[in-house]
């Protein structure tokens, strides 16, 4: 296979050198001495992105062992990304390494002998699920006995991104919301009478202005992992059934069509407030990628070999660009701050409620998003 397949190189430096340039590299005191007193953490990378030192704010966070075991890893690979392990070549060579910001960063600065800063956001697995990590990284080549190194200084802000794009978000949402019960109050004043349509509406935006403060509050408490779950037996077709019953009237204002397959009673082990939320953030999410007025979201459910599932499909198809930062909070297709949807359906589904969630998407099947739940 030739190697242009890949995001990167695939070519890796053997362990004798690594060892050989790190012991020379530790045992040169303007290293440790400079970069143990920078509070960031900080790797070196030789020219095939193999780790070859580390300073002591980053050791100070591993293990003896693991300390031991870094030198020759790729930062994805330390770090558990979830994308070194697409293929058997590691960090930087899976397609969806393309649009890592720390594998950008380290290729430009060895490319054109820059200072690049990137932000890169990492899903790594943990003991208790997957976790998005958000690093600011500034790479800069240099030149050390004749060898060609990068250093990588990684600060973290993952809190910081975090609370960004959660506040745009509540504002955002929260605006809209108000923004609707200011203008049917205005109107049902305005009337001074009685209008069927106009208190519907009202009642529509405000079960709408509180949807988007649970929603909000559940999506801290679980990235908190303060969220408690209560499982009851729930009827799979009952909670589509109501949640669509919620949703047809923002479909209808959109001009595109809800269709719910009914396959009957189907019951299943789960908590119904959660699972309520990931099927509302489904049906946004298929109602906001549908492309033409008129366009149908389908949704269909049934047994599987996990359990149960549930599927929504749309009419678009998504680029590889797309597919690849699918479910990070900080991806969207829909604008600054916005589409952190695909990211709480991953989080919920699968650290709360026991799932996995899985899609596809191409020109005979549109996007399908499958929600698979044990019994």
């Amino acid at each position: 296979m030739s190697s242009e397949t890949f995001a990167a190189s695939i070519e890796r430096t053997p362990y004798q050198e690594i060892q050989k340039l790190h012991l020379k590299i530790n045992d040169n005191p303007l290293f440790n001495n400079f970069l143990d007193m920078v509070p960031l953490e900080v790797l070196i990378v030789d020219t095939n992105r193999q780790i070859v030192y580390i300073n002591q704010a980053l050791k100070s966070k591993l293990s003896s062992q693991q300390t031991g075991d870094i030198f020759g890893k790729r930062p994805g690979e330390f770090l558990g990304c979830v994308r070194a392990t697409m293929n058997e070549h590691g960090c930087g060579t899976a397609t969806a390494c393309n649009y890592c910001g720390a594998l950008q960063a380290m290729l430009e600065s060895q490319s054109g002998n820059l200072t690049v800063v990137r932000n890169a956001f990492i899903r790594v697995n943990e003991e208790d699920g997957e976790k998005q990590l958000d690093f600011r990284i500034t790479a800069k080549p240099f030149l050390y006995e004749q060898i060609q190194l990068t250093i990588l200084f990684f600060e973290d802000i993952t809190a910081q991104t975090r609370l960004n794009i959660l506040h745009r978000m509540f504002f955002h949402d929260l605006i809209n919301s108000a923004g609707a019960l200011i203008s049917i109050s205005h109107e049902i004043k305005e009337e001074q009478k009685y209008d069927p349509s106009l208190t519907n509406l009202l009642c529509t935006a405000s079960d709408a202005l509180y949807d988007e403060i649970i929603s909000q509050k559940l999506l801290f408490q679980a990235e908190d992992k303060q969220l408690i779950v209560s499982v009851k037996k729930v009827d799979l077709r009952e909670e589509l059934q109501n949640v669509s019953e919620i949703m047809k009237p923002r479909f209808k204002e959109d001009n595109r069509v809800l269709i719910l397959k009914d396959s009957g009673t189907l019951y299943c082990s789960t908590d119904p407030v959660i699972l309520k939320r990931v099927i509302i953030n489904l049906l946004k999410n298929g109602l906001e990628s549908s492309l033409n007025a008129g366009s149908i979201v389908e949704v269909w459910y049934g047994k599987n070999d996990n359990g149960v599932f549930f599927s929504v499909k749309n009419d678009m198809v998504m680029s590889e660009a797309v597919k690849s930062q699918l479910f990070f909070r900080t991806f969207s297709t829909k604008g600054n701050g916005r589409g952190i949807g695909t990211y709480s359906i991953k989080l919920l589904t699968e650290q709360y409620l026991n799932g996995k969630v899985s899609f596809i998407s191409d020109v005979k099947n549109g996007t399908v998003f499958t929600i698979s739940l044990p019994v």
